[in-house]
């Protein structure tokens, strides 16, 4: 879960499916989240966590809390990935444009 609703506000639940098995379609995975939560009590987003933005990624691995998880300790390891890659995305957004034109010729 994330977004708003772990707050205790929103209007809906935002769900994020990460790393499913690669034998189920995100169709069957739906049908059976669908299934077995009461769609008209509440309004549920379900999104796919490999699907999102790296922006929303992190939005996720900062602030989640794990409903269901086979392997936390696996599910740590792979969101630390995306750490890596956001850490290094940061800094290069963080250069001026003074900074880029005085990189060494032989990054690019």
């Amino acid at each position: 879960m994330f977004g708003s609703s772990l707050e205790g506000g929103g209007r809906d639940v935002d769900i994020c499916i990460v790393k499913v098995k690669e034998d189920l379609s995100p169709k069957e995975i739906l049908k059976e989240i669908f299934r077995k939560v009461d769609v008209y009590k509440k309004k549920y987003d379900v999104w796919f966590f490999e699907e999102l933005s790296l922006y929303m990624k992190m939005e996720i691995i900062e602030s989640h809390r794990v409903i269901f998880c086979r392997d936390l300790l696996e599910l740590h390891e792979y969101f630390y990935q995306f750490g890596k890659i956001w850490k290094d995305q940061m800094r290069r957004n963080k250069l001026t444009k003074d900074d880029i034109l005085n990189l060494p010729k032989t990054i690019y």
